[in-house]
């Protein structure tokens, strides 16, 4: 897995309107980088003492409650579905932890700043997944066309995916600036995005040939990234939890 890159300085920029954004309820993403609880997580803020405390719950995982320790490092990122491609970030050591509302959480010194970036890459994780796609021709500029799809059915199967998009396998020939309308599941939800492939790479296999091609998702709805985000970190967690075992079971 790859972290994301949260860009190069000029992308980035600091507001005081910015801490303005943090909301009761709002749905963010966490990452640790180090210790027993290294690894990404999806939670919400319940509740705010301006400029003093910010109260986040407690991941659940496997039905189980996380419980984070106390001066365990953060790094908390949020996004809109109004503000596509926008990232907000802030850090914060855990200060205490406790219970709210009957929800158990964790509690940090309210931000003194919250960071706007430019989302350029997405954490990425291997995976394969069936993959269904249509080409399609999105309307002009000037809306004078209507969008036309190519109804023929093909399929592939990804490589890797993030949040941005996937690394697609497939033995047909697109081209570098096509567009597809994408069907795929993840887990038990069914996804129809519209993307774009901005790589080609020709491979084979004995007699057969078959293509790689990058492919963004260029039309998507922002809860349906962070959906797809989760999915991603929910893998990335288990491939860590796998790796924690087998080095507790290795002979010493």
């Amino acid at each position: 897995m790859t972290a994301e890159n949260y860009g190069a300085q000029p992308a980035m920029e600091t507001k005081p309107e910015y801490l303005e954004k943090l909301k009761v309820g709002l749905q963010v993403e966490l990452s640790i980088t180090g210790g027993l609880f290294r690894g990404n997580y999806l939670t919400a803020v319940t509740k705010i003492i301006k400029d003093k405390e910010i109260y986040l719950e407690m991941p659940i995982q496997d039905g189980k409650i996380l419980k984070f320790w106390p001066q365990t490092m953060l790094y908390i990122h949020f996004t809109f579905e109004n503000e596509p491609g926008a990232v907000y970030t802030f850090s914060g050591r855990i200060q205490k932890t406790g219970t709210e509302a009957k929800k158990e959480v964790f509690i940090l010194n309210f931000p003194s700043k919250v960071t706007r970036v430019q989302r350029r890459n997405f954490v990425r994780v291997d995976v394969i997944i069936p993959f269904n796609y249509f080409s399609y021709k999105p309307p002009a500029p000037e809306g004078e066309e209507k969008e036309t799809l190519v109804p023929v059915l093909k399929r592939g199967y990804s490589l890797d995916l993030s949040g941005g998009g996937i690394m697609l396998r497939t033995p047909y020939v697109l081209e570098k600036g096509q567009f597809i309308l994408s069907d795929f599941d993840l887990g038990e939800n069914a996804y129809r995005v519209r993307c774009q492939i901005v790589r080609v790479i020709q491979s084979s296999r004995g007699r057969k040939r078959y293509f790689k091609y990058g492919v963004i998702f260029t039309d998507i709805n922002e809860s349906i990234r962070r959906s797809i985000i989760g999915f991603v970190f929910e893998i990335e967690r288990k491939k860590i939890q796998k790796m924690k075992s087998r080095a507790f079971d290795a002979p010493r």
